[in-house]
């Protein structure tokens, strides 16, 4: 949860200053929940948001990478 209130935190500030960003997630599921949380936030959440194979082939100024963390 702290790396995804990080990520989305970059996100408004970038936002605030106009600059053009991505976020990269290793997971689907990840890129989910940033676009949901995005949107509740009142952020553009369209074409900002990829998990890594999506992203392949795209390019950006600013990238922003969204770590998952797991227990074992």
């Amino acid at each position: 949860a702290l790396e995804r209130q990080t990520v989305l935190k970059i996100a408004a500030q970038f936002q605030e200053e106009g600059r053009e960003y991505k976020i990269i997630t290793p997971y689907d599921a990840q890129r989910s929940l940033l676009e949901n949380e995005m949107r509740q936030m009142g952020l553009v959440w369209e074409d900002k948001c990829f998990n890594v194979d999506s992203f392949q082939g795209k390019s950006s100024c600013t990238l922003t990478r969204s770590p998952c963390s797991a227990k074992i």
